[in-house]
């Protein structure tokens, strides 16, 4: 009668505290003095098996080549993906990859890429992997894509988010891609660029059918027109990224695309964030903000760069990022309405900063990944660092009512109400992504033991709906 009593109570001791079920301690790191920096992507598998990809400085370029490695439920090395648990895909000759990004399809499939560089200019580059981890020739012939658009010969694009069309629960997919970044014609910091998405079908090629996007480029001869969806933001400066990219899809085949973007001064100065809304042709969602565009920041003034994005069961957009507006950088979240404006339910305005300084210290923190829970509770995983000289980063994990209040239950490792601090290793680490896994147990990945560095993951458990440690498939977080 007392165990039953616990259950209905919501009990759920120990929330956020590493899962010892993983690799003994809840964390694990994998190619080890191998990174080049930048960040690592973390996908949950619907069987808990967990990929990280990232950019590795072992390839035969300095700048990198791109590595992905899966890890089994209980934090091994899963021996049969790849080449003894990893994969390793290199740079075309004489480019170097940056930054690494990725989504899961509905065939276990991994579509992983970044940026290739090239010092004159740069693409994006997508590649996509088999369940077991070899490049896969149905995508593109070769298993890699590099997006040249032709006639452009100093093209500076970039590549931030991949989403794939793809639902695990109902198996709706037909696996295209999105990929999301910027389009620059002239390559170098301080030349215009412009918000963009390049969609792809299944087997890597372009989309040519004219009522895509709004956009056009070629990619080989004239006849070679592939369709994007391409756009300023409106009060920007003229240097405008994608950051994230979140996909909402219903029965009647709908779908919703979020486009989390950023505005930046002088070339990479934080300026504002952005979201745009588009339908599955992508076209821009006119209801929402002003013609699909939404442009916000998290303090009452100042500035603001969105780094994560995804959608509630509502259908409202949650950004995580930072706020910039004081002489130190916090955490922050904002929830937006259906109609592009601050949810104020939220927190009375809709945006939560979390400042992170403990007593005797000021501390700098980032928001890169938002999850939401089914029961509306947000989490915002990130990194926080002390200001002071010969601090370190360590990975941190937020957790806000479905209202944006702190939750008292969920504060370890720090004086921070609704915070979680993880001293992953002796040295900087840096989280980037968070996932879902088995239920609601959060995976937070990123760069661990900087400068040196290893792909590093963490297991925390977060048994929010039931206390009863595992969640029927019905009830799993919906997948964007």
């Amino acid at each position: 009668m007392v165990a039953l009593l616990a259950l209905s109570s919501g009990v759920r001791a120990g929330d956020g505290d590493l899962d010892p079920s993983f690799n003994g301690s809840g964390e694990a790191s994998a190619f080890g003095g191998t990174t080049a920096g930048g960040n690592v992507q973390v996908l949950g598998q619907p069987d808990g098996k967990v990929v990280l990809i990232g950019i590795l400085s072992t390839g035969p370029t300095s700048a990198g080549s791109l590595g992905v490695t899966r890890l089994h439920a209980d934090g091994s090395i899963d021996t049969s993906f790849g080449t003894n648990g990893q994969a390793v895909i290199d740079a075309p000759s004489g480019g170097g990859l940056y930054s690494a990004y990725g989504a899961l399809d509905a065939s276990g499939r991994i579509v992983a890429g970044g940026t290739l560089d090239f010092g004159d200019h740069s693409v994006m580059f997508v590649t996509r992997l088999t369940a077991g981890g070899q490049l896969d020739s149905t995508f593109n012939h070769t298993g890699t894509l590099a997006i040249n658009r032709a006639f452009v010969t100093a093209q500076g694009d970039t590549l931030s988010a991949i989403g794939v069309y793809s639902d695990p629960q109902t198996g709706t997919a037909d696996d295209a891609i999105l990929v999301a970044g910027s389009m620059q014609d002239a390559y170098g910091k301080f030349n215009a660029r412009q918000l963009a998405v390049v969609p792809l079908h299944a087997d890597g090629s372009y989309v040519t059918n004219a009522t895509i996007g709004n956009g056009t480029f070629f990619f080989g001869a004239l006849s070679d027109i592939a369709r994007c969806y391409r756009t300023a933001l409106p009060n920007g400066a003229g240097y405008d990224s994608a950051a994230a990219i979140a996909r909402r899809w219903f029965p009647d085949g709908s779908e919703i695309v979020a486009l989390a973007g950023n505005a930046f001064s002088l070339g990479t100065n934080p300026d504002f964030g952005a979201i745009v809304e588009l339908d599955n042709s992508l076209h821009a969602i006119g209801s929402f903000g002003i013609s699909g565009v939404s442009e916000f920041i998290f303090a009452a003034s100042g500035t603001a760069q969105v780094n994560a994005i995804t959608l509630d069961d509502s259908n409202r957009v949650l950004v995580a990022g930072t706020d910039t507006s004081t002489d130190h950088y916090n955490l922050a979240v904002a929830r937006i309405l259906t109609t592009g404006y601050y949810d104020t339910s939220f927190h009375g305005n809709g945006r939560v900063i979390i400042n992170f300084d403990e007593s005797g210290g000021t501390f700098y923190s980032q928001g890169e990944a938002v999850l939401v829970q089914h029961d509306g509770s947000v989490l915002v995983g990130g990194q926080v660092v002390s200001a002071a000289v010969g601090q370190k980063a360590n990975f941190s994990l937020v957790r806000l009512g479905a209202g944006g209040v702190a939750d008292s239950t969920f504060t370890n490792g720090t004086t921070i109400t609704g915070a979680h601090k993880y001293v992953f290793s002796a040295s900087n680490d840096f989280a980037n992504t968070a996932s879902f896994t088995q239920g609601e147990k959060v995976l937070l990945g990123g760069i661990v033991g900087q400068p040196s560095g290893s792909f590093g993951v963490l297991r925390a458990t977060n048994d929010h709906i039931f206390g009863d440690g595992a969640e029927p498939a019905a009830f799993l977080p919906r997948i964007p």
